[in-house]
Parts: structure tokens; C-alpha cells; sequence
């Protein structure tokens, strides 16, 4: 099965995304830019953003983003995990259950989850 990620817009809503084999360049897609990671304890997972995001003027708070991290965020955020030896890996059932808990609207297509680059049109969104 493959690895997917949550992909949170600027406006807060989430959508799973299936990951590519190149984890860089589709994070990278799907924030626009440069990453950098911030880390979710509550959530256990990693939030990457872009780390240029704060001198955009295209991008703006991303509420659900930065409830998440229990930090500011801007512009739209991929929700990923960690693997034992550093790997980005795909966001588990049991996080997505949570994140649904805590109210964040996710869509994913059908049960088929959305390609990075359908994702990648959503980025100003």
C-alpha cells in the first residue's frame, strides 16, 4: 500500500495525499518552495512547511496547521511520519482518526486519496 500523507490548505481543510517515490520533491511541490519541518507532539507526526512561508505575501495562517503544531505556520502544511532511521513515511489510521477528531475536515477522494500533483493546484487555495 502506499504511504500517504495530510495535506492541509491554507483555509484548513485536509486532504490525503498519495506520496510519490520522491519524498522531497513532493513535499517541496506541495508547499511551494524550500521545507522545513516543525513537529507535532500531540499528533506524533512531522508538519513540513515552507521555509520561506513568513516572507510571502501570498500566504497567511494556517489555523489548523498551527493547532496541530501548537505553533504559527503559514501557507499550506504536509503532515508526515518518521521512521526509525529518518525516513519520511506515510501518516498511520490512528492519526488520521485523531486528526478527525479534533475537527479537521478530510477529504480523501473516495477512499483513493489525491495525487501530488492534483494536491499541487490547491497550493494557494
Amino acid at each position: 500500500m502506499t504511504d500517504q500523507y495530510v495535506y492541509i490548505a491554507q483555509q484548513g481543510y485536509g486532504y490525503i495525499v498519495n506520496a510519490d517515490s520522491d519524498t522531497l520533491k513532493s513535499l517541496q511541490i506541495l508547499v511551494d518552495g524550500l521545507i522545513e519541518c516543525a513537529r507535532s507532539r500531540e499528533f506524533d507526526c512531522d508538519v513540513w512547511v515552507n521555509e520561506e512561508g513568513l516572507f510571502r505575501e501570498d500566504f497567511y495562517v494556517n489555523t489548523a496547521a498551527s493547532t496541530i503544531a501548537n505553533q504559527t505556520l503559514v501557507g499550506p502544511a504536509v503532515l508526515t511520519n518518521v521512521d526509525s532511521e529518518g525516513r519520511t513515511t506515510g501518516i498511520t489510521f490512528a492519526q488520521l482518526l485523531a486528526l478527525r477528531k479534533e475537527g479537521l475536515p478530510l477529504d480523501d477522494n473516495d477512499g483513493k486519496g489525491w495525487s501530488v500533483e492534483e494536491a499541487a493546484g490547491w497550493v494557494l487555495v
